[in-house]
């Protein structure tokens, strides 16, 4: 993640998920007020496929050598469920912008969103359609980007 001009005099923080896989990045800003926004892009892999060197086969194989059997796809919902409520709690504002290979009007991804009380805001302002690939939103929408509750968008 970039911050160029102003926004890079905000900069007081970055970091990435812990497990060092690449799922997500973050920054995070100091604005007026001393109010805080962290802002996290993200990529969940696909559902399994054929092949070695797959994003899913790839986190597979790290997690076995950790001797943690969930399947990449759960774990990155956890993981970074976890980090979200954990930056909800130091007080920050969130945006998270990620790709997550699922449909996000509904799933485990948008159930989870829900549920740390984050809204999607793609889909609140273009519901009919999906700007990020400019045709219908159907049958799938696997954009996400969501905000803190009471953040203006």
């Amino acid at each position: 993640m970039w911050s160029i001009d102003k926004a890079a005099h905000r900069v007081i923080g970055k970091g990435q998920d812990k497990s060092g896989l690449g799922r997500w990045a973050w920054v995070r800003y100091r604005g007026k007020d001393n109010v805080t926004l962290r802002i996290f892009t993200a990529y969940r892999p696909n559902p399994p496929s054929e092949g070695p060197f797959t994003v899913y086969a790839q986190h597979r194989t790290y997690f076995n050598t950790i001797n943690d059997d969930r399947c990449p796809r759960e774990a990155f919902i956890t993981d970074l469920m976890i980090e979200i409520q954990e930056t909800l709690q130091e007080g920050d504002n969130i945006i998270v912008m990620l790709d997550g290979n699922e449909d996000m009007r509904s799933g485990a991804l948008s159930n989870a969103f829900h549920t740390c009380t984050l809204r999607e805001v793609i889909l609140e302002k273009h519901a009919k359609r999906d700007p990020s690939v400019g045709r219908p939103a159907e049958p799938s929408h696997i954009h996400l980007c969501a905000i803190s509750n009471h953040l203006v968008f």
